[in-house]
């Protein structure tokens, strides 16, 4: 079996392929770039960006586009089955309401990564922030919360800010023991600003 086949069986069309990620047989990974090179010329898999290939599906108007959304976040939050990361920064705050500003870039806290790293995927800007600890689907959320209110102001956290928040805070289902078991990796303005934001009644047991 060729390395087309291999990736044939393994990624479905418009599944992002990154050329780091693939282990086939004895190929080095600058092998598989040569090779991935090779096919895309071929017109058997399509360049996305550097280093990210797929199989489009083909269309009336010619060959499909990855979302550069998806890509990233195949790369730094989840391949569906695994969590490995979460949304941080102001794009964080606009999604819990503490912030109207919509960002241009968008960062994330993931396991992907190696400290601050600032990075172009498909003309998306991203910024990403090494985890302070493991990132796994159990802990994702309430790592999130936490980063979201190391943050956080709290006298800028008005009647609707703090709607929100609780709305947050419930949609996540963010526990009182998870919180206890991993503010540790965090500043203690985590806590400062949980308890003077006045939210911790909204945490599950």
């Amino acid at each position: 079996m060729g390395l087309l086949e291999h990736l044939k069986n393994n990624y479905s069309q418009n599944e992002p392929i990154y050329a780091d990620e693939i282990r086939f047989g004895d190929y080095s990974g600058e092998r598989i770039a040569e090779a991935l090179e090779s096919l895309a010329v071929r017109r058997e898999i399509k360049l996305f960006d550097t280093g990210i290939y797929y199989f489009p599906t083909k269309l009336f108007f010619g060959d499909s586009r990855l979302n550069p959304l998806k890509v990233i976040e195949r790369r730094y939050l989840t391949n569906g089955v695994e969590v490995y990361g979460y949304t941080s920064g102001l794009s964080l705050q606009n999604l819990a309401g503490l912030s109207t500003q919509v960002p241009n870039v968008i960062e994330l806290t993931t396991e992907k990564g190696n400290g601050v790293v600032e990075i172009t995927v498909g003309g998306q800007k991203v910024i990403t922030y090494k985890s302070p600890t493991k990132i796994t689907r159990e802990n994702a959320n309430t790592l999130q919360f936490l980063d979201l209110m190391t943050h956080a102001v709290p006298s800028d956290i008005g009647e609707t800010e703090s709607f929100l928040l609780k709305n947050f805070t419930k949609n996540k289902k963010i526990s009182r023991s998870d919180i206890n078991k991993y503010a540790g990796f965090f500043p203690k303005e985590a806590m400062i600003n949980i308890r003077e934001s006045k939210i911790e009644n909204e945490f599950t047991q």
